[in-house]
């Protein structure tokens, strides 16, 4: 079968009986193979694997599995991605959540690289991506680009490939029965798909979209201030981690959002209507206490709002947030919303005033998203019937002209490369093509942390029809049924 021609040389006899007993249990166990398509010379560079888990404590072992951090703290090393590629094995008999694999390029005579860990592997410090210097310049000056995969003990793992970081390079997921390819996510494998003509076409996606001009130079800087690597920008950076820890601070992406955030959070008569992830209804109106402004939000059990359920929740505005919120280090109101975090990411009691957290945290993440997909002003003002979440979640009225929405995330959506999608359209099981507000293909990208599919939505119009809307992130959640194997590929350097 494919698998043994992907496992990596030291593991070969262990994996190739795992591989075996695979076939007469698919669903017990799965596969994720990792291969090296950079075209990068063997000679000067190599790929390592570097996986670990913090929530199950656990990482990922030369021959693939996933085994029990069993010291308090130390160094988590990667494993080298040879010739004939390397294999983790997923198995619901050994759960793990959320793990991470780093993918790192490294030169050929670079030490092995590594993640220290502490608190028994439930703190791991992730090197910073892409970095400040040059790549050769020692231990976390690497790049890389990241795959997750959790596997619960009962159903398909959930393979996620992200560009929350940004655009590092071309990667690609398929998955397979043993016989035939089912799906695949991330960015095609074609040759004109590499990284150094995607870093290319980025100016010209800018030069034509419809915002200000001032607004396309300060998205040029995700790139120009990426970094170095080998005398080239080493990524086109999320605008989240641009701004992250009050980095960047003169960028007007810091304050790109302050117009949108002051009309949602301080119009007065001018309600939210929202779907709570308990399923219950949610009105929301701006409210001012201390100087501070939130929407208010009060649960109902019926769509019209008159049956309160005794859920009350606060969603801080960005510009006056929560003052017994979790920030990062001078965290501008442009970082918060880019990033999904601050008043996005906010479980305080002030945030949270009666009723269960996770639905707090959903407010927050639905609000969110649709700032970063501009339609956070759009869909309704009497906040009745859930009227905003369901607009919301109508992608085919995501990223509108005249509104403020998130310049990267639609780049990694809706750019081509001729006649090439950036990002792999969904097909098969994982929906129909869809286009955006402005007519644009959506191919499946995480263009920010929370570019889930939408939950709240009953779409009827256009295609493709109710309940169909497409996969929206780069992402098997789960793995499609009879899935043995995912094929994850760092596609083409240049």
């Amino acid at each position: 079968m494919r698998c043994l021609s992907l496992v990596a040389a030291a593991g070969l006899a262990a994996l190739a009986s795992l591989c075996c007993e695979a076939a007469a249990s698919p669903r017990d166990r799965t596969y994720v193979a990792f291969e090296n398509q950079t075209g990068l010379p063997a000679s000067h560079f190599s790929i390592y694997a570097v996986g670990y888990s913090t929530a199950s404590k656990k990482m990922l072992a030369s021959d693939g599995h996933w085994v029990p951090i069993t010291r308090h703290s130390g160094k988590i090393s990667g494993h080298k991605i040879g010739p004939l590629g390397l294999s983790s094995v997923l198995e619901r008999a050994n759960p793990v959540d959320g793990g991470i694999v780093l993918l790192v390029v490294a030169p050929k005579y670079h030490r092995n690289p590594y993640v220290t860990f502490t608190d028994g592997g439930a703190k791991v410090n992730q090197p910073a991506n892409p970095p400040s210097n040059q790549w050769l310049d020692g231990q976390g000056k690497l790049i890389y680009q990241f795959v997750e995969l959790t596997q619960p003990s009962d159903k398909n793992p959930t393979i996620d490939i992200s560009m929350v970081d940004g655009f590092v390079l071309p990667i690609n997921a398929v998955a397979h029965d043993g016989r035939r390819r089912l799906a695949q996510v991330g960015q095609p494998l074609a040759k004109i798909v590499n990284r150094a003509r995607v870093m290319s076409i980025y100016h010209a996606f800018l030069d034509k979209e419809p915002i200000p001009a001032r607004q396309k130079e300060a998205y040029r800087e995700l790139l120009t201030k990426s970094g170095k690597t080998l005398g080239k920008p080493s990524a086109i950076l999320n605008p989240g981690l641009f701004l992250a820890a009050g980095a960047n601070s003169g960028s007007l992406l810091n304050h790109i959002w302050n117009p949108v955030l002051k009309k949602l959070f301080q119009t007065e008569n001018r309600h939210v209507g929202m779907m709570g992830d308990d399923g219950a209804y949610y009105r929301g109106t701006p409210t001012q206490a201390g100087g501070l402004w939130y929407l208010e939000f009060v649960g109902y059990t019926d769509a019209e709002c008159t049956k309160p359920n005794g859920n009350r929740y606060r969603v801080y505005s960005p510009l006056t947030p929560d003052p017994l919120g979790s920030y990062q280090t001078d965290e501008s109101p442009g970082c918060m919303v880019f990033a999904n975090d601050g008043v996005f990411a906010d479980a305080s009691a002030n945030a949270v005033v009666s009723g269960p957290a996770y639905v707090a945290l959903g407010l927050q993440r639905d609000i969110v998203s649709a700032l970063n997909r501009g339609v956070a002003l759009l869909g309704g003002t009497d906040g009745k019937r859930g009227s905003n979440s369901r607009y919301w979640g109508l992608e085919h009225k995501w990223y509108p002209r005249g509104q403020t929405y998130n310049v990267f995330s639609r780049f990694m959506h809706t750019a081509t490369i001729g006649k090439q999608h950036l990002s792999l359209l969904p097909n098969g099981t994982l929906g129909r093509p869809v286009k955006d507000a402005q007519g644009a293909l959506m191919g499946m990208s995480y263009g920010f942390g929370f570019d889930e599919s939408p939950v709240h939505s009953k779409p009827t119009a256009p295609p493709p029809g109710p309940g169909r809307q497409p996969n929206v992130p780069s992402k098997f959640d789960p793995t499609p049924e009879g899935t043995t194997e995912v094929v994850v590929t760092l596609g083409p350097w240049q």
